[in-house]
């Protein structure tokens, strides 16, 4: 499996990583249960801040 954008990137890097590491990270990042998505169009930065403020555990 390649991943052109990545590889790309990776070219960049002073320190490039392996084709299985970019294959790890892919892996990682697109998985779809991992954070919470929130829908920031036609919002204002404060609706957005206060959406992400109510994730948060009040102690």
């Amino acid at each position: 499996m390649r991943f052109s954008i990545l590889d790309i990137r990776n070219k960049t890097r002073k320190k490039a990583l392996s084709q299985k590491a970019i294959e790890e990270v892919h892996e990682l990042v697109s998985r779809p249960d991992i954070g919470i998505k929130i829908e920031t169009s036609n919002k204002s930065k404060k609706q957005i801040l206060d959406e992400i403020k109510s994730y948060i555990p009040k102690k």
